[in-house]
Order: structure tokens, then C-alpha cells, then sequence
């Protein structure tokens, strides 16, 4: 299978800011690949140069087979982007938005006709096309970006947080949409929601203060969590109590305990009975396995700051 985007030892610096620090991953082709990480572990700042809208400061891109400084108007006729914070015009309709893109694209007017007749329709959009998209609702007005980028029939397309600031429906709705295209058109999209992950991704790289941390599938990830259940415990209970039944850590204001073994497991409901404290036992999850492989980093580094190591 073709690598579509191959990167490595990626950096990108703004003075004595590292924004990115030596990434390196490959991507093949159409596949959903998700950059997952907190805010601001560096996704918008690695998509926008793999979009060749940011140049990097350092590290060897290539997108489609181009390099992205040297090459980048070949990568740009055939990629298109979604970014977080694009807008769609107030005082156009769905129809003029996507019809009006292709033109600027240089597509004849008879196939950018037949592009966004076909793509207005896919997404749902077809009977609102005559109506501007400041009536529209958040879901629409997202539909109506994603039906720009695919109507420019792209080998490659960006989604910054393509979800954001969407109720529950709407974000289920962009789902279904980006499910259909899986094999038409790979995807490398941004997102911090679990959730997103797992409904979309082939793929995962996990991202952190511009650093990779680990990359695979969400069930090859997900076995990077310490267990296979987790005790959930107040924090009444002290740690030195716990700490040799298994791996620690907080979980929304309680203990997430997984234990090492069964008899672990039995150890720790009688210390919570001993404290009188209320305690349930839950299927770990990947984004266990998430917060996991983030707090082993933040540990990491916190043992290098302590040694005079610089992170």
C-alpha cells in the first residue's frame, strides 16, 4: 500500500518555543488517521504544515509522494483542508459555497455543477441549497465545509477538530459522513474526544507537547492500559493504601486503581469497605490507556527534570 504522507524528525519553532519535537510517522493511503493529543500537544501546528500552509523548521515531509517546501504546489491541487476555525460566508447558500469553490479550483462550470449537485445531496443538504448558511445550524454549516472539501474529489483531506462546538446529533451526523469515505479518500483529522476516536480512527498517533507518544489502532492502543479493569475509589482512601495492588490514577475526582491480579482486586473492595467508602469496578477503556501513556510521559519528564536531564 502507497504511504501517502511520510514524515520524519518533524520541528517546527517560534523563537525558543518548540512547537514540534522530532515527529516522525507514516501514513498510507485511505485510511482515518487520527491526531490525538490535549490542547495544544501541537495537531493544528503538524496539519497545517502536512497542508503546506506552514513551512517547518526542520525534518524531512513528504505528502503524496512531494516534498512539501520544494513541491508543495503539486500536494496543493490535490489535498483539501477543513480547518477548526473556518467559517462558512454568512450571505452565501450551501450552492454558491461548494459551486463557487470548485470554480476557484479552475473546474469547468458544467463539472463543478455536477460536483456540488452530487455532494449537496450526499450530505443532506440538497433541499436547504437556496437558502443562505447564516439560517443554518452548527451541524449544517459544518456539513456544508465538509461537502466544499469532498466535491474537489482530494486523494488527501485535512479536518481540524471537525467536530467542535457540535451538539450530539450533528457530530454523529459529520461521523456517518466521514465513515462513507473511508477507501475514497484518506483522512487525517485532529481531535482531543475520545469518542471521535474511536467512531473514526484506522489509525492513532498520539500527540503531546509536539512529541509523539505512541501510534496504532485503537484496540492495539487500548492494550497499553494497565489492566483489563479498573477500581474506581474516593480519594479518602490514601494512596499508600493502594499503591501495592496495582497502577494509580485519577480518574474525574477519584482513584482509578488497576489492580495487578483477582486477589488485588478482593484486597482493595475490603479496604474500601474498611473506610466505609462506596466503590465500583469498570471495564478499562482506551482512553484509560490514553491518560496512561500521558501520565508515563509526564513522569518521564519529571524524572529527567530531577536529574538534570532536559526534556
Amino acid at each position: 500500500m502507497f504511504n501517502l504522507v511520510e514524515v520524519e524528525n518533524l520541528t517546527k519553532s517560534y523563537g525558543d518555543k518548540e512547537a514540534l519535537r522530532g515527529l516522525s510517522f507514516i501514513i498510507e493511503e485511505g485510511n482515518i488517521v487520527v491526531l490525538l493529543g490535549p490542547n495544544g500537544a501541537g495537531k493544528t501546528t503538524c496539519l497545517r504544515i502536512l497542508a503546506t500552509t506552514l513551512l517547518p523548521t526542520d525534518g524531512n515531509v513528504h505528502v503524496l509522494g512531494y516534498d512539501i517546501v520544494s513541491e508543495a504546489a503539486h500536494i496543493r491541487k490535490q489535498i483539501a483542508v477543513v480547518p477548526q476555525e473556518a467559517l462558512t460566508d454568512p450571505n452565501l447558500t450551501a450552492w454558491e459555497s461548494v459551486y463557487g469553490y470548485l470554480l476557484a479550483r479552475g473546474v469547468t462550470r458544467r463539472a463543478a455543477a455536477e460536483s456540488t449537485e452530487k455532494h449537496l445531496r450526499q450530505l443532506g443538504l440538497w433541499d436547504l441549497r437556496n437558502r443562505i448558511t447564516a439560517t443554518y445550524s452548527g451541524g449544517m454549516k459544518r456539513r456544508t465545509l465538509i461537502a466544499m472539501a469532498l466535491a474537489a474529489n482530494a486523494k488527501l483531506i485535512f479536518l481540524d477538530e471537525p467536530t467542535t462546538g457540535l451538539d450530539p446529533i450533528a457530530k454523529r451526523e459529520v461521523w456517518a459522513i466521514l465513515h462513507q469515505l473511508r477507501g475514497r479518500a484518506t483522512l487525517i483529522l485532529s481531535t482531543h474526544l475520545m469518542d471521535e476516536v474511536e467512531a473514526l480512527a484506522d489509525q492513532v498517533i498520539i500527540i503531546s507537547e509536539g512529541q509523539v507518544l505512541a501510534q496504532g489502532t485503537v484496540s492495539e492502543l487500548r492494550f497499553r492500559a494497565p489492566g483489563d479493569e479498573k477500581v474506581l475509589l474516593p480519594k479518602t482512601i490514601p494512596i499508600p493504601e493502594l499503591s501495592c495492588y496495582g497502577y494509580i490514577q485519577e480518574d474525574g475526582g477519584r482513584w482509578a486503581l488497576f489492580p495487578i491480579n483477582k486477589a488485588a482486586t478482593h484486597e482493595v473492595m475490603d479496604i474500601a469497605r474498611t473506610h466505609g467508602a462506596s466503590f465500583s469496578i469498570q471495564t478499562a477503556t482506551f482512553e484509560d490507556a490514553y491518560l496512561m501513556i500521558l501520565g508515563q510521559f509526564a513522569e518521564a519528564k519529571q524524572t529527567q527534570k530531577c536529574h538534570g536531564v532536559s526534556a
